[in-house]
């Protein structure tokens, strides 16, 4: 959402202050009408891909997604053999709480690590495969 107020830059270019993704950037447009915005080097661009399987051996057990693995943002999808739902969400999951997934579904996460996500199934066996990048 952007800001109200537009801006100077000392170049006599009017701007705007946009939020993007929690993280303000800034669009010009200079005197001869040209769009200009800002970019930076920003190491929060994912330098990393990483996946893993996770299978439920027993339904109604609540396990993380991964060990401790710092992630930008992670892929989850149903493993296509599932029979029945895949419950995804925090620590406490259960087939009342969070959200699910069928077979060859896909949820996307932004979240900081892997470990704080958990699934729990309702067929004993039953998982998921993952990408994330960090």
């Amino acid at each position: 959402m952007a800001k109200e107020e537009a801006l100077k830059d000392g170049r006599s270019n009017k701007s705007l202050l946009v939020d993007y993704g929690g993280e303000s950037k800034r669009l010009t447009a200079n005197t001869s009408g040209e769009l200009l915005v800002e970019v930076s080097s920003d190491s929060s661009i994912p330098s990393t891909i990483g996946d893993g399987t996770k299978v439920v051996a027993t339904a109604g057990t609540q396990l993380a997604l991964a060990a401790s693995t710092a992630c930008k943002r992670v892929y989850i999808t149903g493993l296509p053999t599932n029979t029945n739902k895949v419950y995804i969400g925090g620590s406490g999951i259960s087939s009342s709480t969070g959200t699910f997934i069928y077979a060859s579904q896909t949820i996307v996460i932004d979240i900081a690590n892997l470990a704080s996500i958990y699934i729990d199934v309702d067929t004993n066996g039953e998982g998921v495969q993952y990408s994330y990048v960090a």
